[in-house]
């Protein structure tokens, strides 16, 4: 089971979690379009798509372990109480 922001992250943090996670894509779209232009002047179009294509697998990788590892905050902890403690 995968776990989703909501999930995760408290009531009062989910819309900062996202919002930082939306930034922060945007902020990284941009500044790899700029990176993009200059490369396609320098090296080409074809290396680069292949570039991008073993981008998609890593990129697919981290998420499915940042979602496994945010399943694993979401397991009940055990405690074990001593029997004269209330």
């Amino acid at each position: 089971m995968y776990a989703i922001t909501s999930d995760v992250f408290g009531k009062n943090e989910v819309a900062t979690a996202t919002g930082m996670g939306g930034m922060a894509g945007y902020l990284g779209a941009a500044a790899f379009t700029a990176l993009f232009g200059v490369l396609v002047t320098q090296v080409g179009y074809s290396p680069l798509f292949v570039v991008l294509a073993v981008f998609d697998i890593i990129a697919a990788c981290v998420v499915c372990w940042l979602a496994r590892s945010g399943d694993r905050m979401l397991e009940p902890q055990l405690v074990a109480v001593s029997p004269g403690v209330k």
